[in-house]
């Protein structure tokens, strides 16, 4: 049985990483559900409208996700180039 002493945590990068996929997972099953929700007739708004919230917040979870990945990226190319030089 593995005890939870024996658990080697997740690395921040990755811990940060994994967060920020689950967010942009949650944004979108959020964004799903809202164009789901979007009656027949929209009356003066248009079918975008009725979803803009859960597209902004689909929108700062997939830019978040894109500045974890951009952050992990040039911290490990810096540190190999740190090792080369």
């Amino acid at each position: 049985m593995l005890l939870a002493s024996q658990i080697k945590p997740a690395s921040p990068d990755a811990a940060a990483l994994a967060k920020a996929i689950i967010s942009l997972l949650e944004a979108n099953k959020a964004l799903k559900q809202a164009n789901k929700r979007v009656p027949d007739y929209t009356g003066q708004y248009s079918h975008a409208d009725y979803c803009a919230e859960e597209q902004q917040d689909w929108n700062n979870a997939a830019d978040s996700l894109l500045s974890i990945l951009s952050e992990v990226a040039d911290d490990r190319i810096q540190a190999r180039i740190g090792r080369r030089g």
